[in-house]
């Protein structure tokens, strides 16, 4: 991906989008409601600065997808958004660390992005728990028995001790309760892939190449250990 150079006019843009959205709350944006109402006054055109800007309110917290290390669901912000580097880098083409048929988005192909899934998808109310459904999984994917917790895929340990395969939760999360975001907020993402997932110069990016693991290939199960807590 190409480094971007921000001008002025950008950089104020963002800071203005972000700013709008949180002016009024002392703990900043986001905090403890990350799908509420910190984000709601962001605009829904589905234009790459809004959907950056959503994702820096929504999602980029350093205990979730803004920090310095590997990220929750290997899905990290934070370096590129502290290096003014477009997040396209981190979802368009990169293999989807829960599910590894679909990559994080597919540009032109909502249907094919995990993204959405994680937005939009089935899911248990009272943890928030994606469920199985039209998306999937195919029959084939990660099949028991399950030896050990894992990251990639995403191997937990019930309360029984038992070992089960999850999806992790739809995003955003917060305060131990799913926090979706509003139709609206959704619906910009889905269009903007739809457009083409265009990055900061507007124009849609590239198609990954056929049969392409995508910069978060699957790697064998991993990270013994670490389970749900670090499974957004």
């Amino acid at each position: 991906m190409m480094r971007r150079e921000r001008t002025a006019v950008q950089a104020a843009l963002h800071a203005s989008l972000i700013v709008g959205a949180c002016a009024g709350l002392a703990s900043g944006c986001g905090g403890d409601e990350p799908g509420g109402s910190p984000c709601a006054s962001i605009p829904t055109e589905p234009t790459y600065a809004n959907v950056e800007a959503l994702v820096e309110c929504a999602c980029a917290f350093s205990s979730c997808h803004g920090g310095t290390g590997r990220g929750a669901a290997r899905l990290q912000f934070g370096p590129l958004l502290a290096a003014g580097e477009p997040i396209t880098a981190e979802l368009v083409g990169v293999t989807a660390c829960q599910y590894d048929r679909m990559p994080l988005v597919t540009p032109g192909d909502p249907s094919r992005s995990w993204l959405m899934i994680k937005l939009e998808g089935p899911y248990e109310p009272a943890t928030g728990q994606i469920l199985p459904g039209a998306w999937g999984p195919a029959p084939d994917f990660a099949p028991p028995p399950y030896t050990r917790e894992s990251t990639c895929p995403l191997v937990i340990r019930g309360p029984g001790g038992e070992l089960s395969l999850s999806f992790g939760r739809i995003m955003p999360w917060s305060t131990s309760q799913p926090h979706p975001l509003d139709r609206a907020h959704i619906e910009m993402f889905r269009r903007w892939i739809e457009a083409g997932a265009p990055g900061p110069d507007g124009a849609p990016s590239p198609l990954p190449d056929a049969g392409a693991s995508g910069e978060g290939g699957i790697d064998p199960p991993e990270d013994a250990g670490v389970g749900e807590g670090s499974g957004a």
